[in-house]
C-alpha cells in the first residue's frame, strides 16, 4: 500500500484543501477518515439551510447578496478552522487510495442530496440565473442579461399569477429553457382581440407608451419598426412592442383565428411573450403544464450588450414586473 510520507502538513495547504472541500483539508492536516469526511458533510447541510433561509426570509436581490457572503464567510470559516483543529494534530500516513476514496464519496454525495431533498418538497438552489439569448421578451428582458429565477415558486403547492414570468422547457425542443408571461390560468376564457387580451370576457387593452421610447434603445429588434404598449394583467402592469402596422402579421392580432374564447385547460398556463410580434408561445404550442414549470423570473442580475464589452449598468439588479 502506497502512503504519503507522514510530514508536518503546511497550514496554507490545508486551508486551500478545505477551500475545495473542507474535509480534503482536515484529512491532509491529521484527522482520520471519517471525522473529515462527518465534519465536509456537516460544512455542506450548514451552508444549504443557511442558503435556504435567506432565500425565503429575503427579496431576491437581498438573497443574492446574502448569499454570496455567506458563502465568503462560510469557506473562510471552515478553512480557519481546519488550520486552527489540525494544527493541534499529529501528522499520520495518509493513504492515496483514501483521497481518492474521499473525492468519489463527495461526488456521490453532492449527486445525491439534491435527488433526495428534491423527493422531500425542498430545492438546495432556490435561485439560479438564466442567460437570455432571445427577443420574445423584449423589453422586458433582453438578449444579454442574465436572469435570476427562483426555483422554489412553484413548490409547496403555490401557483403561478397572472403576470408572471415563468420558465420552462421548449414543448418542441426540450433542451432549451425559454421565459414567456403568464397571460391566463387553468379554466380562465382567453382570446386576443385587435392585439389586446380579452380574458374571462374583460379587455385589457394596450395602453400607447411611445412617448416613452427610450425603453427600446436595449432591445435586439430594430426599435424603428415597434411600437410601445403597456399592459396591465392580474396585479402586474409591463411594457409590450408591437411590430409596425404596415409589418404587423394578422394572424397574430387575433387569436383564435374562429374569434371564439378558448378555455385554458386544468393544471396548464397560457403564455406569451412581451415582444407579440416575435414570440413562439402558447398562440403556436398551447399552454404549459403547471408541473413542468422551472421557476419565475426574478430580476436581471447582470447585463452586457451581446458582442460587446458594453455593460448595461442601468440593468443590473433590475427587479422585472
Amino acid at each position: 500500500m502506497e502512503n504519503v510520507t507522514a510530514k508536518k502538513p503546511k497550514p496554507w495547504l490545508v486551508g486551500v484543501l478545505a477551500l475545495i472541500a473542507p474535509g480534503l483539508g482536515y484529512y491532509y492536516g491529521g484527522m482520520e477518515f471519517r471525522p473529515a469526511l462527518a465534519l465536509n458533510v456537516g460544512w455542506s447541510i450548514l451552508f444549504h439551510v443557511v442558503n435556504i433561509g435567506l432565500a425565503r426570509a429575503l427579496n431576491w436581490k437581498s438573497a443574492v447578496i446574502a448569499s454570496a457572503i455567506v458563502a465568503a464567510t462560510v469557506m473562510a470559516t471552515y478553512a480557519a478552522h481546519a488550520i486552527f483543529v489540525t494544527r493541534r494534530l499529529q501528522p499520520h500516513p495518509v493513504e492515496k487510495r483514501k483521497y481518492i476514496l474521499f473525492v468519489a464519496l463527495l461526488m456521490l454525495f453532492n449527486a445525491v442530496i439534491p435527488i433526495v431533498t428534491k423527493g422531500m418538497g425542498l430545492n438546495l438552489d432556490l435561485y439560479k440565473n438564466f442567460n437570455i439569448t432571445g427577443a420574445s421578451m423584449e423589453p422586458t428582458l433582453t438578449p444579454g442579461d442574465l436572469a435570476t429565477a427562483n426555483l422554489d415558486a412553484y413548490s409547496n403547492g403555490n401557483r403561478p399569477k397572472l403576470g408572471d414570468i415563468v420558465l420552462f422547457h421548449l414543448p418542441f425542443k426540450p433542451s432549451e429553457v425559454v421565459a414567456k408571461r403568464v397571460v391566463a390560468l387553468p379554466g380562465d376564457k382567453i382570446r386576443i382581440d385587435n392585439n389586446s387580451i380579452v380574458l374571462n370576457d374583460t379587455s385589457h387593452p394596450l395602453k400607447d407608451h411611445n412617448s416613452n421610447r427610450d425603453v427600446l434603445n436595449d432591445i435586439s429588434d430594430d426599435k424603428n419598426t415597434k411600437l410601445l404598449f403597456q399592459e396591465s394583467i392580474g396585479e402586474k402592469n409591463h411594457w409590450v412592442i408591437l411590430n409596425q402596422p404596415e409589418l404587423r402579421n394578422s394572424n397574430r392580432s387575433n387569436w383564435p383565428f374562429d374569434e371564439n374564447n378558448y378555455v385554458v385547460p386544468e393544471n396548464t398556463v397560457f403564455v406569451l411573450g412581451d415582444n407579440r410580434d416575435n414570440s413562439v408561445d402558447s398562440r403556436v404550442y398551447n399552454p404549459i403544464p403547471i408541473k413542468k414549470l422551472v421557476g419565475r423570473i426574478e430580476g436581471v442580475l447582470y447585463s452586457a450588450r451581446p458582442g460587446t464589452l458594453e455593460i448595461r449598468t442601468d440593468r443590473i439588479g433590475l427587479t422585472v414586473d
